[in-house]
């Protein structure tokens, strides 16, 4: 009897391994050990907690991208978040990755500081107004008064009355500095026609006339006709 066990023993397993077999239909699968990966036409297993997660949807990525590309101004998350995106979506992380360098470049050199405006035209500084003479007066006209205005009384400053507009034509009156004549003709240049208070009708310097009586003038009026 003591012989025959191991014989027993051997045929025994033999038998479960044939049942085992047995059990399982052509074509149908074996349930794949947990934690392991399914052999070829094996069902998987369930998920091993150490395996690396999909990745995002990429619609998902893209919003995510314009939004880093438009809002921040980090480089150093902008290259954190290029660096996350490799392998799945190079071209999205090439575009951030250059995104942080363009940043970074603009920390370590400022942009050049442009020159003052210069002014369209030159500021020509205080207005100069030039001083000019006095015009001479204007008289009224034919009819006015004018009055004798020569620089000193007496004889030497009474105005002579000539017979033609020069200096060079016959003196026919003589009317002193103050005294005032009536103009009848104002053509002749540098020269007016008066009336003296004698009623004598001759030609006057017009630079020794003015339209008011001088100051200082001498009084009463004389006139001498020649």
């Amino acid at each position: 009897m003591g012989a025959l066990l191991p014989l027993i023993l051997v045929l025994g397993a033999g038998a479960l391994y044939m049942l085992s077999k047995a059990s399982t239909k052509p074509g149908e699968l074996s349930p794949a050990t947990p934690g392991t990966p399914a052999e070829p036409g094996q069902l998987p297993g369930p998920t091993d907690p150490q395996a690396p997660a999909k990745p995002a949807r990429p619609e998902t990525v893209a919003t995510a991208v314009q939004a880093a590309l438009a809002l921040e101004t980090d480089p150093a998350k902008l290259a954190e978040f290029a660096a996350s995106l490799l392998p799945d979506y190079p071209k999205e992380s090439a575009q951030l990755a250059a995104r942080a360098a363009l940043l970074e470049l603009g920390k370590v050199q400022p942009p050049p500081q442009l020159p003052p405006a210069q002014p369209a035209f030159p500021d020509p500084g205080p207005a100069i107004i030039p001083t000019l003479p006095p015009s001479p007066v204007a008289f009224p006209g034919v009819g006015s008064t004018a009055y004798v205005a020569t620089n000193d009384n007496g004889p030497s400053g009474m105005l002579l009355i000539h017979d033609a507009p020069s200096t060079q034509a016959p003196v026919v009156s003589k009317v002193s500095r103050g005294g005032s004549v009536i103009i009848t003709d104002v053509g002749a240049p540098g020269f007016l026609r008066v009336l003296t208070p004698s009623q004598v009708d001759g030609y006057a310097a017009s630079r020794y006339l003015a339209a008011s009586p001088p100051a200082g003038a001498e009084q009463p009026t004389t006139e001498i006709v020649t």
